[in-house]
């Protein structure tokens, strides 16, 4: 609580900081009717204005300083209207001025420009969804497979050569990981992307959350004074045959701002694995399969409005359900060492999965001048609610002593997650340095039941054979504090620094075994960005931060989940966050030739282990492993080869080294990996209306930790065509053309050789089709106020 207060009395002084001598009037027209939206400025003896306000809808103007003498100036588009110089001791009130209105009317001017897919920034890389063929009629999910130095897997998303990343959605952290993740992001249609930011070094004002960065995914905006609808169909073949529909609104006039959108899902795929498990005295050759139906409905209502020239308040809905039914079947042939089938084990089962997620925020956005100072507060809730079902029965074969059992098994899961958060920023341009500040307080508590019973089958009877019960209860606490400065010390030096604070309070309670933990501690997160421009077509970077990964909740839940009777998974109620310093060096050569090379140090990395625990058993686990270091080199070119055909091209290296604390591994392990990526775009027609892309992707063989993994590759085609002015819009997808993208490797632990040959339903063809409506001119008000550049950006 005390953190608390403490925080909070420094946000509440610092929004008090300003006020002081104040200066007030009334603006009218020469017929004495009052003036909206109009300038007024307080400009110093170093003709620096020092604050600014738009009249309000009576004409008024408060603004506040400290004891002096200064200029006063009342503007409108750029134009001194009136000014006076004035002394200010005390409060003064200069009641009313009138003014004669400028009116100026300017003719429209229209710059069309394509953005590149990929753009290289300062900070981050940026993947322009909207012009590619490759994400295009996909969700979320299939755009960050394309997106350069990210790799996406079942249980997570991660850059290349490091650990997971955070994810968020317009700058807010998604409260989600592994599988759970994967579900939502496939409810975010790619045609509602704009853009995708992997930010590998973030600023102190976002979560220190996530080791290697952060992935912003950027949603499109309402443009001003439009409304559009869409509507959209997207159709896959796979193994099976998948589909989506939806439709979205957007709409801007004026003081309203309005968006929604809704989709509904229907996705079936496969997935096969092989692993093997090679002991001493035994082999196991197992073959698992997976047929996935899965249906989900999501949808989104935001609203902004324009409450003052300059107070602009906002409230969004983020909803969605998924429910899916997995048929999986599991065959395991354990062979002696000498090569005979002593066991054979084969179980079936179907498993039920039910989640509703619902996201609600409020938001305000008060400017406290024309200057660029303002503060913005958020309040966030989350509320998670899923269910799992998974029954199978079991065949053992024991061919040693000629013994068959049946067994059937009821697996059951109930998470419920709620999380509130409350979060306040300041930006403050000064003319010795932009200054941000703010915090935030988040509320987590999770609960968690599991159930497990099993029987075996005599006689056709079910007789109990072993059962488990678990409640695990998690409460998380974290209140942030940051501050950064950015200042310009001359053309050719930027520099800016910035500092976060997070204290954090955890407690998981599982029962029946009443195993407690509990941590409590403050940590801190420092940021380094060092800009040097050496001419106009070389840019220098070095960036530094420090990052946190915790734990995602389902890691920390210790019930067992059983795959089947030989293959079991479970959490660690004792796992710890791990720490992460990253470095980086970025050269930029005319904005089409980058350079970067990186470095990570993680303390407490943690993971899944793979460990036998008897003959019979087979255990995933997860455990705080080791301290890392991982070190590589990116490069980035884009160009044209043609003016109807353009190509980017990119390839990573890296090299971690892994020493170990977990007595199940090697005290040190060391490895070399990377991937190179493609993309090239032709325009197939004069009026540029269609388009196609060719897109390969390799990773090379690696090895990271206990892990080893084969090389693999993909290679896409796609096709877009645009008619009726873009507004139908079709594109057609050939994914994975040669099926190439399997991922083979192998993990060792406790001396134990583990193999895995997995393959995701990679290879497909997906049609997509969108019909765009509206007006995208809505007649209002030609006469616009001082602040217009503020306004168009706000939007």
């Amino acid at each position: 609580m005390t953190r608390i207060i403490v925080i909070a009395s420094l946000l509440l002084y610092s929004s008090v900081l300003f006020a002081q001598v104040k200066v007030t009037g009334k603006v009218v027209n020469t017929k004495n009717n009052p003036i909206e939206l109009i300038e007024v400025l307080l400009i110093d003896k170093d003709s620096t204005a020092i604050m600014s306000e738009m009249t309000n809808s009576n004409g008024d103007f408060v603004l506040s300083a400290g004891a002096n003498n200064y200029l006063l100036q009342i503007k409108q588009m750029g134009v001194v209207l009136w000014k006076k110089r004035i002394t200010l001791n005390d409060n003064i009130d200069l009641g009313f001025i009138k003014i004669t209105e400028k009116e100026e009317k300017l003719s429209e001017v229209v710059v069309k420009s394509q953005k590149k897919v990929i753009e290289r920034k300062i900070d981050r890389l940026v993947f322009n969804v909207e012009n590619s063929i490759s994400a295009a009629g996909g969700d979320a999910i299939d755009a960050l497979r394309v997106t350069p130095s990210l790799k996406v897997q079942d249980d997570g998303i991660s850059m290349v050569g490091k650990k997971a990343m955070a994810v968020m959605v317009d700058d807010r952290l998604i409260q989600l990981s592994g599988e759970d993740l994967i579900a939502f992001l496939r409810t975010i249609q790619s045609a509602n992307i704009k853009s995708i930011e992997v930010i590998t070094t973030p600023p102190a004002k976002y979560d220190a959350e996530g080791n290697s960065g952060i992935v912003n995914i950027i949603l499109k905006k309402t443009k001003k004074n439009s409304w559009n609808g869409t509507v959209r169909s997207t159709s896959t073949q796979a193994a099976y045959f998948s589909e989506s529909l939806g439709g979205d609104f957007l709409y801007q006039k004026n003081k309203v701002d309005i968006s929604t959108s809704i989709t509904s899902s229907f996705r079936k795929n496969i997935n096969t694995n092989t692993p093997n498990a090679y002991f001493t005295q035994e082999t196991w050759n197992q073959e698992d399969y997976t047929r996935s139906n899965s249906k989900s409905i999501a949808g989104n209502f935001q609203i902004n409005y324009q409450l003052t020239p300059k107070t602009k308040i906002g409230a969004f809905y983020n909803g969605f359900n998924f429910n899916a039914n997995d048929y999986q079947t599991s065959k395991n042939l354990i062979y002696s060492s000498s090569s005979e089938l002593d066991k054979y084990y084969h179980s079936t089962g179907d498993s039920d999965i039910d989640s509703y997620n619902n996201t609600f925020n409020f938001n305000v956005t008060h400017k406290l001048d024309t200057l660029g100072r303002q503060v913005t507060l958020d309040v966030d809730y989350f509320k998670r609610d899923q269910k799992k079902n998974n029954p199978f029965y079991t065949t053992n074969e024991n061919y040693i002593n000629s013994e068959i059992n049946d067994y059937y098994t009821y697996n059951y899961g109930h998470q419920n997650i709620d999380n509130f958060s409350f979060k306040v920023d300041f930006d403050m341009p000064f003319k010795w340095a932009n200054l941000n500040y703010g915090g935030k307080i988040s509320f987590t508590k999770t609960k968690n039941n599991a159930l497990g019973e099993f029987y075996e089958i005599i006689s056709g009877e079910n007789q109990p054979y072993l059962n488990q019960m678990n409640d695990f209860e998690y409460v998380e606490n974290n209140q942030a504090f940051y501050i950064s400065a950015q200042r310009k010390l001359n053309k050719k030096w930027d520099v800016k620094l910035g500092l976060r604070a997070e204290a954090t309070y955890t407690k998981g309670i599982s029962q029946p075994e009443n195993l407690i933990n509990k941590n409590d501690y403050i940590k801190f997160f420092p940021s380094v960005y060092i800009s040097y421009i050496h001419n106009d077509d070389n840019n220098f970077n070095v960036n530094y931060s420090k990052r946190i990964k915790r734990p995602a909740y389902w890691e920390l839940n210790p019930a067992r989940w059983y795959t089947n009777l030989n293959f079991i998974n479970y959490g660690n109620p004792f796992l710890q966050p791990s720490f992460s310093h990253n470095i980086e060096l970025n050269h930029s050569y005319k904005n089409k030739l980058n350079t970067e090379l990186w470095l990570s140090v993680t303390k407490g990395e943690s993971g899944q282990l793979t460990i036998n625990q008897d003959e019979n058993t087979i255990l995933s686990i997860r455990e705080n492993f080791g301290n890392t270091l991982s070190t590589g080199w990116s490069e980035y070119v884009s160009f044209n080869v043609f003016p109807w055909w353009s190509s980017t091209a990119s390839v990573d290296v890296y090299y971690t080294e892994n020493k170990s604390t977990s007595s199940y591994l090697k005290a040190y392990y060391s490895g070399w990996g990377g991937d190179i990526n493609a993309v090239n775009t032709f325009s197939l027609n004069q009026e540029k209306s269609l388009n196609a892309e060719l897109t390969y992707h390799y990773d090379f063989p690696n090895k990271y930790a206990y892990d080893t993994r084969q090389g693999r590759s993909y290679m896409n085609l796609g096709f877009k065509y645009s008619m009726l002015n873009k507004k139908i819009q079709m594109n057609l997808l050939f994914r994975d053309l040669f099926r190439s993208y399997k991922t083979t490797g192998t993990r060792n632990t406790q001396g134990t050789l583990y193999t895995f040959n997995i393959y995701n339903d990679s290879q497909s063809v997906r049609f997509s089709i969108n019909y765009t409506f509206g007006n995208k001119s809505i007649k209002v008000r030609n006469r616009e106020g001082g602040n217009t550049e503020e306004s168009n950006r706000a939007n």
